[in-house]
C-alpha cells in the first residue's frame, strides 16, 4: 500500500493508488487523488509562510501539489516517525505519526473528523 522514502530529513509516503484524504494540514481539507503524504522537517523556530515552504518541498521532490498532503514538523525525522497498518472487516487503515516532545503542551479541546465513501480508498490525517 505504501513506500516509505526517507530523504534529507523528510519522510515521504508514496501510495500505490490515489486516495481521498481528509487532513488538517495547511494544504489539507477533503482532497482527492492523493498519492503522497509528506512529513517535512522545519526548524523549531520556523516562522515563515507555510504555503511557500510546502511549494518549495513539492518542487524539490518533483511532486505535483494536487497529489500531495504535506505536514510541517520540527521533530527529528525519520527517528520520530512511525506507521501502523491494520485491516478490519476488509477495510485497510494506515496511520502515519510523527512524535515530538521537546516543547509539549496540552490541548484542551479537539475534534473528530470523518468521511464516508463507497469503494474509494480513504485516509484521515490530522
Amino acid at each position: 500500500m505504501v513506500e516509505v522514502i526517507n530523504v534529507d530529513g523528510d519522510v515521504i509516503l508514496k501510495l500505490d493508488t490515489s486516495h481521498r484524504a481528509l487532513s488538517s494540514t495547511v494544504d489539507g481539507g477533503i482532497r482527492n487523488n492523493i498519492m503522497y503524504i509528506i512529513h517535512h522537517k522545519v526548524p523549531k523556530n520556523f516562522n515563515e509562510d507555510p504555503y511557500r515552504e510546502i511549494t518549495k518541498v513539492h518542487r524539490k521532490y518533483a511532486i505535483n501539489s494536487n497529489n500531495a498532503i504535506t505536514f510541517l514538523t520540527a521533530t527529528e525525522l525519520p527517528k520520530n516517525h512511525t506507521i501502523h497498518r491494520e485491516i478490519s472487516n476488509d477495510i485497510e487503515t494506515l496511520v502515519s505519526i510523527t512524535i515530538g516532545l521537546s516543547n509539549p503542551y496540552r490541548i484542551n479541546q479537539g475534534n473528530i473528523e470523518f468521511q464516508e465513501s463507497i469503494n474509494t480508498p480513504q485516509l484521515i490525517l490530522q
